[in-house]
């Protein structure tokens, strides 16, 4: 899966990304490598790659899987998260909020604010 990280890497420094690059399977293949028997396997970095990959290509994500794993991989790494890791992060959870994750973007939310205040 090094080879989804770089791709996705490629993807997010490019200047332009071509409409017809369909983004299923992008985030199917992100949500499937985040789906794994090791719960810590996915780091915040990797994440933030890909969510750097998903936002250039503005379009929101339409997976409410991947955008719980995104939120709960992020609220099991709070206390280590750098700034710079996060802001591609919230960016793409802007973009992609549904009604439908809306309690995980809560929790989210509520974890970086006592990582903050506290």
């Amino acid at each position: 899966m090094e080879e989804l990280v770089r791709f996705c890497l490629c993807f997010s420094v490019s200047k332009s990304i071509p409409d017809t690059i369909n983004l299923y399977p992008l985030e199917f293949n992100i949500l499937r490598y985040m789906i794994t028997d090791e719960p810590n396997r996915v780091d915040c970095n990797e994440v933030a790659i890909f969510c750097k990959a998903l936002f250039k290509a503005k379009s929101s994500l339409t997976n409410k899987e991947l955008l719980r794993r995104i939120c709960e991989t992020v609220v099991s790494h709070k206390d280590s998260i750098s700034d710079s890791t996060l802001i591609p992060i919230i960016k793409t959870l802007r973009l992609g909020s549904h009604k439908r994750v809306e309690d995980d973007v809560s929790n989210l939310i509520d974890s970086l604010t006592r990582k903050l205040y506290f």
